[in-house]
């Protein structure tokens, strides 16, 4: 029964170094912080709009760029990368400390361990 609690734990930890990791990677902080900010009640709905847009541009089956093109000459997935960029420079500006503290627990993160 000990081990079980043991294996528990260990299960756990696996999972929030995980979280970690994946917080520790480039962009990923800066764009959870974007997310928090468009949860933010105070956030103005046209921040949010750009937010909804770009995800919904994210799921639309028809791009601008065809996702196949990736392949041939590795330019699919540019067109993606250039929503996310603008939507997020015009979320950036209203991103608060309090959403970047949020972005940095939800990965278990301090801002010592933050590379980015």
């Amino acid at each position: 029964m000990n081990r079980d609690n043991e294996n528990r734990k260990t299960g756990r930890e696996r999972g929030n170094n995980l979280m970690q990791s994946i917080g520790r990677l480039p962009g990923v902080v800066p764009v959870t912080s974007a997310v928090f900010c468009m949860l933010d009640s105070e956030t103005p709905w046209q921040v949010k709009g750009a937010g909804v847009f770009a995800v919904l541009y994210l799921m639309m089956p028809i791009d601008l760029i065809p996702d196949f093109l990736i392949i041939i000459l590795g330019l699919g997935v540019l067109d993606d990368a250039a929503v996310v960029y603008m939507a997020y420079n015009y979320t950036k500006t209203h991103i608060r400390p309090s959403h970047r503290q949020q972005a940095l627990e939800f990965f278990s993160l301090s801002e010592s361990d933050d590379a980015v």
